[in-house]
């Protein structure tokens, strides 16, 4: 911007400029994107600790000249102060809106950026009582879908997948929709994913 103090006259008039000029850049940094997780921690409550190192390097990465602080305020981030620390566990329940200030390293310029913290809770579900199947010949296929609805209280938002270990349920392998039951009894396990936030529960 120029600014022409006190000019006299009602005429036209030119003004010849030389040299250059030279302002500083902007820093350069990737999209900031939100931090999602599920809530399946301990406590089931909304809240979660979340890796702000991992994601400061996300922003950054191959623009070695900027750099980044994360801030609970708007405020905070503009007078680049009350930095939030590297594994930070967010304040208000399921969403928190959280400001990056990236700064160029070589200059005096820098951006700020909003994200929200996001705590997806994870599947409701019941847990089935024991099932027993009358049967004198000694095995009985059992079709486990039969339970799809009560464990999952009906809700249409969520997948079940069943399996014969708890190592096949934690690594989605080897799902099964039938079983074939001796007298002496299976166990069973199953895990219920959410269709919206992939969260899941074993």
């Amino acid at each position: 911007y120029l600014l022409v103090d006190r000019a006299h006259g009602a005429e036209g008039f030119e003004i010849n400029l030389n040299g250059t000029a030279r302002l500083p850049e902007t820093p350069d940094y990737n999209t900031v994107r939100d931090l999602e997780v599920c809530d399946d921690d301990a406590n089931v409550d909304g809240f979660h600790s979340f890796d702000l190192a991992s994601h400061a390097s996300t922003i950054v990465s191959g623009h070695p000249d900027s750099e980044v602080s994360f801030h609970a305020s708007l405020g905070d981030a503009n007078l680049d102060q009350n930095n939030l620390p590297n594994r930070y566990t967010n304040t208000r329940v399921n969403t928190q809106t959280i400001y990056a200030r990236i700064t160029s390293r070589t200059g005096p310029c820098s951006s700020i950026e909003e994200f929200d913290l996001i705590v997806n809770p994870i599947p409701a579900y019941d847990n089935p009582d024991q099932l027993y199947i009358c049967n004198a010949s000694g095995i009985e296929n059992y079709d486990l879908t039969a339970l799809n609805g009560q464990i999952t209280q009906e809700d249409t938002e969520v997948d079940i997948a069943y399996y014969r270990s708890s190592i096949d349920a934690f690594t989605n392998r080897g799902a099964i929709t039938a079983v074939d039951v001796p007298q002496s009894g299976i166990e069973i396990f199953f895990t219920i994913r959410s269709n919206a936030t992939s969260c899941a529960v074993t």
